[in-house]
Protein backbone atom coordinates (compact mmCIF):
# COMPACT_ATOMS: atom_id res chain seq x y z
CA UNK A 1 0.00 0.00 0.00
CA UNK A 2 1.20 3.46 -0.61
CA UNK A 3 1.62 5.35 1.96
CA UNK A 4 -0.11 8.63 2.29
CA UNK A 5 -1.70 11.10 5.20
CA UNK A 6 -4.05 10.17 7.44
CA UNK A 7 -7.23 9.63 4.54
CA UNK A 8 -9.42 11.33 7.54
CA UNK A 9 -8.33 14.50 7.07
CA UNK A 10 -8.88 14.59 3.37
CA UNK A 11 -11.49 13.95 1.04
CA UNK A 12 -12.81 10.35 0.59
CA UNK A 13 -11.29 8.63 -2.64
CA UNK A 14 -13.97 8.03 -5.29
CA UNK A 15 -14.60 4.49 -6.29
CA UNK A 16 -13.70 3.10 -9.59
CA UNK A 17 -14.89 -0.65 -9.92
CA UNK A 18 -12.52 -0.48 -12.64
CA UNK A 19 -9.72 -0.34 -10.21
CA UNK A 20 -9.50 -3.52 -8.33
CA UNK A 21 -7.56 -1.66 -5.49
CA UNK A 22 -10.19 0.80 -5.07
CA UNK A 23 -12.71 -0.90 -3.45
CA UNK A 24 -10.30 -1.70 -0.46
CA UNK A 25 -8.65 2.24 -0.64
CA UNK A 26 -12.32 3.53 0.15
CA UNK A 27 -12.85 1.21 2.95
CA UNK A 28 -9.30 2.20 4.55
CA UNK A 29 -10.42 5.51 3.96
CA UNK A 30 -13.34 5.24 6.53
CA UNK A 31 -11.74 2.66 8.95
CA UNK A 32 -9.11 5.73 9.22
CA UNK A 33 -11.98 8.03 10.21
CA UNK A 34 -13.52 5.96 12.38
CA UNK A 35 -10.39 5.52 13.62
CA UNK A 36 -9.32 1.95 13.66
CA UNK A 37 -7.48 2.05 10.33
CA UNK A 38 -3.50 2.37 10.39
CA UNK A 39 -2.93 5.78 9.28
CA UNK A 40 0.85 6.74 7.61
CA UNK A 41 2.07 10.10 7.78
CA UNK A 42 4.87 11.72 6.36
CA UNK A 43 8.05 12.07 9.49
CA UNK A 44 10.82 13.91 7.27
CA UNK A 45 12.49 13.06 4.10
CA UNK A 46 16.48 11.16 3.59
CA UNK A 47 17.49 12.63 0.25
CA UNK A 48 14.82 12.62 -2.27
CA UNK A 49 12.72 9.92 -0.45
CA UNK A 50 10.01 10.97 1.77
CA UNK A 51 10.10 9.10 5.80
CA UNK A 52 6.83 7.86 6.51
CA UNK A 53 5.55 6.53 9.79
CA UNK A 54 2.23 4.03 10.53
CA UNK A 55 0.27 5.49 13.89
CA UNK A 56 -1.60 2.80 15.31
CA UNK A 57 -4.90 3.65 17.30
CA UNK A 58 -4.09 2.82 20.74
CA UNK A 59 -6.52 0.52 23.11
CA UNK A 60 -9.01 -0.24 20.17
CA UNK A 61 -6.84 -2.67 18.08
CA UNK A 62 -6.25 -2.07 14.12
CA UNK A 63 -7.71 -2.73 10.67
CA UNK A 64 -6.56 -3.36 7.35
CA UNK A 65 -8.17 -3.79 4.03
CA UNK A 66 -7.57 -5.77 1.20
CA UNK A 67 -9.36 -6.69 -2.37
CA UNK A 68 -11.42 -9.52 -2.74
CA UNK A 69 -11.88 -11.59 -6.19
CA UNK A 70 -15.05 -10.56 -7.99
CA UNK A 71 -15.83 -14.10 -8.42
CA UNK A 72 -16.40 -13.80 -4.27
CA UNK A 73 -18.58 -10.82 -3.95
CA UNK A 74 -22.24 -11.55 -2.64
CA UNK A 75 -24.72 -11.05 -4.83
CA UNK A 76 -25.84 -7.71 -5.27
CA UNK A 77 -22.63 -6.05 -4.28
CA UNK A 78 -20.63 -3.08 -6.09
CA UNK A 79 -17.79 -2.75 -3.74
CA UNK A 80 -16.11 -5.81 -1.43
CA UNK A 81 -13.19 -5.97 0.88
CA UNK A 82 -11.72 -8.14 3.29
CA UNK A 83 -11.17 -6.38 6.81
CA UNK A 84 -8.69 -8.07 9.04
CA UNK A 85 -8.73 -6.38 12.35
CA UNK A 86 -5.73 -7.19 14.74
CA UNK A 87 -5.50 -6.52 18.63
CA UNK A 88 -4.14 -3.58 20.30
CA UNK A 89 -0.21 -4.07 20.12
CA UNK A 90 0.17 -3.08 24.23
CA UNK A 91 -2.10 -6.19 24.56
CA UNK A 92 -0.71 -8.71 21.72
CA UNK A 93 2.87 -7.75 23.30
CA UNK A 94 1.86 -8.87 26.56
CA UNK A 95 0.78 -12.22 25.04
CA UNK A 96 -1.96 -12.68 28.05
CA UNK A 97 -4.74 -15.24 26.81
CA UNK A 98 -7.67 -13.88 28.90
CA UNK A 99 -6.73 -10.49 28.20
CA UNK A 100 -6.36 -10.73 23.98
CA UNK A 101 -9.43 -13.21 24.15
CA UNK A 102 -11.55 -10.60 26.01
CA UNK A 103 -10.32 -7.65 23.47
CA UNK A 104 -11.10 -9.49 20.62
CA UNK A 105 -15.05 -9.90 22.22
CA UNK A 106 -15.21 -6.52 22.66
CA UNK A 107 -13.49 -4.49 19.67
CA UNK A 108 -14.25 -7.36 16.90
CA UNK A 109 -18.12 -5.85 17.30
CA UNK A 110 -17.55 -2.52 17.94
CA UNK A 111 -15.47 -2.57 14.85
CA UNK A 112 -18.79 -4.29 12.78
CA UNK A 113 -21.15 -1.70 14.04
CA UNK A 114 -18.66 0.90 12.96
CA UNK A 115 -18.53 -0.10 9.49
CA UNK A 116 -22.24 -0.48 9.49
CA UNK A 117 -22.94 2.87 10.70
CA UNK A 118 -21.27 4.13 7.29
CA UNK A 119 -23.22 2.12 5.27
CA UNK A 120 -21.36 -1.18 4.59
CA UNK A 121 -22.82 -4.56 5.26
CA UNK A 122 -19.84 -6.52 7.76
CA UNK A 123 -20.10 -10.52 7.93
CA UNK A 124 -18.18 -12.81 9.18
CA UNK A 125 -18.33 -16.27 6.46
CA UNK A 126 -16.53 -19.50 6.74
CA UNK A 127 -15.94 -21.44 10.21
CA UNK A 128 -16.27 -20.01 13.59
CA UNK A 129 -13.69 -17.74 14.31
CA UNK A 130 -12.30 -17.23 17.98
CA UNK A 131 -9.18 -15.72 19.13
CA UNK A 132 -7.07 -19.27 19.44
CA UNK A 133 -5.23 -20.10 17.70
CA UNK A 134 -4.86 -17.03 15.78
CA UNK A 135 -5.59 -13.47 17.27
CA UNK A 136 -6.56 -11.36 14.41
CA UNK A 137 -10.76 -11.40 12.84
CA UNK A 138 -11.86 -11.37 9.57
CA UNK A 139 -14.49 -9.47 8.13
CA UNK A 140 -16.11 -9.61 4.78
CA UNK A 141 -17.48 -5.78 4.34
CA UNK A 142 -19.42 -4.84 1.33
CA UNK A 143 -21.70 -2.26 -0.10
CA UNK A 144 -24.62 -3.10 -1.70
CA UNK A 145 -26.67 -1.86 -4.67
CA UNK A 146 -30.39 0.26 -4.04
CA UNK A 147 -32.63 -2.67 -3.48
CA UNK A 148 -30.35 -5.33 -2.78
CA UNK A 149 -30.56 -7.30 0.40
CA UNK A 150 -27.69 -8.92 2.42
CA UNK A 151 -26.52 -12.59 2.00
CA UNK A 152 -28.23 -14.99 4.88
CA UNK A 153 -25.36 -17.01 6.51
CA UNK A 154 -26.41 -20.35 7.35
CA UNK A 155 -25.75 -20.85 11.36
CA UNK A 156 -24.27 -24.86 10.59
CA UNK A 157 -23.07 -24.04 6.85
CA UNK A 158 -19.25 -23.98 8.49
CA UNK A 159 -20.07 -25.97 11.13
CA UNK A 160 -17.91 -28.84 9.89
CA UNK A 161 -15.30 -26.99 8.93
CA UNK A 162 -12.05 -25.62 11.47
CA UNK A 163 -10.88 -21.93 10.65
CA UNK A 164 -7.53 -23.33 10.38
CA UNK A 165 -6.96 -26.51 8.74
CA UNK A 166 -4.99 -29.41 10.88
CA UNK A 167 -2.32 -30.88 9.22
CA UNK A 168 -4.40 -34.13 8.70
CA UNK A 169 -7.46 -32.46 6.87
CA UNK A 170 -5.94 -30.46 4.64
CA UNK A 171 -2.79 -31.84 3.47
CA UNK A 172 -1.59 -35.20 2.43
CA UNK A 173 2.00 -36.62 1.37
CA UNK A 174 2.85 -37.44 -1.74
CA UNK A 175 4.79 -40.67 -1.57
CA UNK A 176 8.21 -39.38 -3.23
CA UNK A 177 8.11 -35.88 -3.58
CA UNK A 178 8.33 -34.68 -0.35
CA UNK A 179 6.00 -31.84 -0.49
CA UNK A 180 2.69 -31.25 0.79
CA UNK A 181 -0.37 -30.66 -1.66
CA UNK A 182 -3.65 -29.31 -0.88
CA UNK A 183 -6.01 -31.88 -1.50
CA UNK A 184 -9.00 -30.36 -3.21
CA UNK A 185 -6.77 -28.27 -5.13
CA UNK A 186 -4.62 -31.54 -6.24
CA UNK A 187 -7.47 -33.24 -7.21
CA UNK A 188 -8.94 -29.82 -9.49
CA UNK A 189 -5.31 -29.98 -10.99
CA UNK A 190 -5.38 -33.38 -11.70
CA UNK A 191 -8.97 -33.47 -13.66
CA UNK A 192 -7.21 -30.68 -15.43
CA UNK A 193 -3.97 -32.45 -16.35
CA UNK A 194 -6.03 -35.96 -17.43
CA UNK A 195 -8.26 -33.30 -19.99
CA UNK A 196 -4.59 -32.20 -21.15
CA UNK A 197 -5.25 -28.52 -20.12
CA UNK A 198 -2.52 -27.80 -17.81
CA UNK A 199 0.35 -26.19 -20.65
CA UNK A 200 0.25 -25.28 -23.98
CA UNK A 201 2.61 -26.12 -26.29
CA UNK A 202 5.35 -23.88 -25.11
CA UNK A 203 5.16 -25.36 -21.83
CA UNK A 204 3.62 -22.34 -20.13
CA UNK A 205 1.12 -22.42 -17.91
CA UNK A 206 -2.87 -22.72 -19.17
CA UNK A 207 -5.51 -23.44 -17.04
CA UNK A 208 -4.64 -23.83 -13.15
CA UNK A 209 -5.92 -24.48 -9.49
CA UNK A 210 -5.40 -22.35 -6.95
CA UNK A 211 -5.72 -22.91 -2.90
CA UNK A 212 -8.70 -20.99 -1.53
CA UNK A 213 -9.09 -19.63 1.85
CA UNK A 214 -11.91 -21.24 3.65
CA UNK A 215 -12.88 -17.35 4.48
CA UNK A 216 -14.55 -17.84 1.14
CA UNK A 217 -15.77 -20.93 0.85
CA UNK A 218 -19.69 -20.88 0.46
CA UNK A 219 -21.85 -22.59 3.12
CA UNK A 220 -21.64 -26.81 3.13
CA UNK A 221 -19.05 -27.27 1.08
CA UNK A 222 -16.73 -30.25 1.67
CA UNK A 223 -14.09 -28.82 -0.30
CA UNK A 224 -13.08 -25.50 -2.60
CA UNK A 225 -10.91 -23.99 -4.46
CA UNK A 226 -9.62 -21.42 -7.43
CA UNK A 227 -9.99 -22.83 -10.98
CA UNK A 228 -9.09 -20.43 -14.05
CA UNK A 229 -6.96 -19.70 -16.82
CA UNK A 230 -4.01 -17.83 -17.64
CA UNK A 231 -4.16 -16.01 -21.35
CA UNK A 232 -1.55 -15.07 -23.68
CA UNK A 233 -1.11 -11.14 -23.59
CA UNK A 234 -3.38 -10.92 -27.23
CA UNK A 235 -6.31 -13.03 -25.96
CA UNK A 236 -9.11 -11.75 -27.19
CA UNK A 237 -12.62 -11.59 -24.83
CA UNK A 238 -13.68 -14.27 -27.15
CA UNK A 239 -11.23 -16.41 -26.32
CA UNK A 240 -11.46 -15.77 -22.67
CA UNK A 241 -14.57 -17.10 -22.75
CA UNK A 242 -14.25 -19.97 -24.66
CA UNK A 243 -11.37 -20.66 -22.17
CA UNK A 244 -13.88 -20.43 -19.48
CA UNK A 245 -16.88 -22.27 -20.79
CA UNK A 246 -14.41 -24.88 -21.43
CA UNK A 247 -13.58 -25.14 -17.59
CA UNK A 248 -16.75 -25.30 -16.94
CA UNK A 249 -18.02 -28.07 -19.09
CA UNK A 250 -14.74 -30.21 -17.67
CA UNK A 251 -15.71 -29.59 -14.71
CA UNK A 252 -19.59 -30.11 -14.31
CA UNK A 253 -19.12 -33.44 -16.81
CA UNK A 254 -15.95 -34.87 -14.35
CA UNK A 255 -19.14 -36.87 -12.38
CA UNK A 256 -17.66 -35.83 -9.05
CA UNK A 257 -19.74 -33.63 -7.65
CA UNK A 258 -18.13 -30.78 -8.39
CA UNK A 259 -19.88 -27.06 -8.95
CA UNK A 260 -19.21 -23.47 -10.05
CA UNK A 261 -19.30 -20.33 -8.91
CA UNK A 262 -18.49 -17.63 -11.53
CA UNK A 263 -18.13 -13.88 -11.90
CA UNK A 264 -21.17 -11.91 -12.33
CA UNK A 265 -20.42 -9.77 -15.06
CA UNK A 266 -18.86 -10.33 -18.63
CA UNK A 267 -15.13 -10.56 -18.22
CA UNK A 268 -12.76 -7.46 -19.57
CA UNK A 269 -9.69 -8.10 -21.22
CA UNK A 270 -8.20 -4.08 -20.02
CA UNK A 271 -9.41 -4.87 -16.50
CA UNK A 272 -9.36 -8.40 -15.29
CA UNK A 273 -6.16 -10.22 -15.25
CA UNK A 274 -7.55 -13.46 -15.86
CA UNK A 275 -10.37 -15.38 -15.76
CA UNK A 276 -10.98 -17.75 -12.75
CA UNK A 277 -14.16 -19.35 -11.02
CA UNK A 278 -14.67 -21.01 -7.43
CA UNK A 279 -15.20 -25.11 -7.69
CA UNK A 280 -16.71 -26.91 -4.54
CA UNK A 281 -17.88 -29.81 -3.82
CA UNK A 282 -20.87 -29.93 -1.47
CA UNK A 283 -21.06 -32.04 1.99
CA UNK A 284 -22.69 -35.40 1.02
CA UNK A 285 -21.32 -36.10 -2.36
CA UNK A 286 -18.64 -38.88 -2.04
CA UNK A 287 -14.98 -38.02 -3.20
CA UNK A 288 -13.74 -40.16 -6.58
CA UNK A 289 -11.90 -43.13 -6.27
CA UNK A 290 -8.14 -43.58 -7.23
CA UNK A 291 -4.60 -42.58 -5.52
CA UNK A 292 -4.27 -40.07 -8.39
CA UNK A 293 -7.24 -37.76 -7.00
Amino acid sequence: MTPSLPSSTGRPPVYDPADPESGPAFVRYHLDRLGIGEWFTKVGKQGDLDIFDRLIPEGRGWCSAMRVSEVLWPLGADLCARVQWFPDLAIQDRGDADEIAAHWRTRVPAVTAALASVGFVVQMPGPRQDPEPKTHADLLVYRLVDGAKPTVLPEDGWSHLKRYPSYLDEYRWIEGTHTFERRFETEIGGVLSRAGMRVREDRSANYFARYLDRFYWPPYVSGCCYAGWRPTPKATVEEWEQAMSRLQRVLLQADAGYQVQAQGRPWDVTRDEHPHLIVFRLLGHPEPAGDDW
